[in-house]
């Protein structure tokens, strides 16, 4: 992990990232053909898709650098690690600050699979329900996400998340049940097989 530095341009870690890769690349011979960056959003607030490329480019001038969504990297990686390739299509989730994923369809096709990016945490849940920044009403988001279930604790700082396995059982079940409602729903309508669940945070899975 490279640390996150309160008041430093998130440019400037993202280059540190690279170097850091290429440092490791170098000291245990590896041969990088591409480089994949997962990003939370587009476009972001902070640096257009142009200045990330180009900072990863003073790093790795020769390899091919591409930049998406990071939750259906994170999908693709799970596809290609773990053993759901038996499914025909089946959901990642995604859990960081907030709940996204992908739908990995391999159709008829089991070598090359289509991957959609779902806004898994924008299945609404309770139409009565504070209002999100989606616009929606009680999206599932805004009780089991990882951020919101750290807002709601007043936990802070670089630890934040990793304090969270340590939340009472009440709150963690109440984020556990919303989660599962909304992924029900997204299940019956895309008639999945499998849903892999992962993220930032792995231990609030258990």
């Amino acid at each position: 992990r490279t640390p996150i530095i309160e008041g430093r341009p998130p440019l400037v870690g993202i280059g540190d990232m690279a170097r850091r890769i290429k440092n490791y690349c170098r000291d245990n011979a590896v041969n990088l053909i591409a480089l994949g960056i997962g990003l939370p959003t587009f476009p972001l607030p902070w640096a257009s898709t142009g200045q990330i490329l180009d900072v990863l480019g003073e790093a790795f001038m020769s390899v091919p650098a591409y930049l998406g969504h990071n939750g259906s990297y994170a999908a693709l990686a799970e596809d290609w690690s773990f053993g759901v390739r038996q499914a025909r299509r089946w959901l990642y989730v995604f859990l960081g600050a907030g709940i996204g994923g992908a739908v990995v369809d391999r159709g008829d096709n089991k070598d090359i699979p289509l991957i959609r990016r779902v806004e898994t945490g924008h299945v609404g849940i309770d139409p009565t329900g504070p209002q999100c920044f989606c616009g929606n009403r009680g999206c599932v988001e805004l009780v089991a996400s990882p951020l919101s279930l750290a807002v709601h604790a007043h936990l802070s700082g670089e630890q934040g998340f990793e304090r969270l396995r340590d939340l009472p059982e009440p709150v963690t079940l109440a984020a556990s049940q919303a989660l599962g409602y909304g992924l029900m729903s997204i299940v019956n309508v895309l008639d999945l097989e499998t849903i892999v669940i992962g993220g930032l945070e792995p231990s609030l899975v258990e």
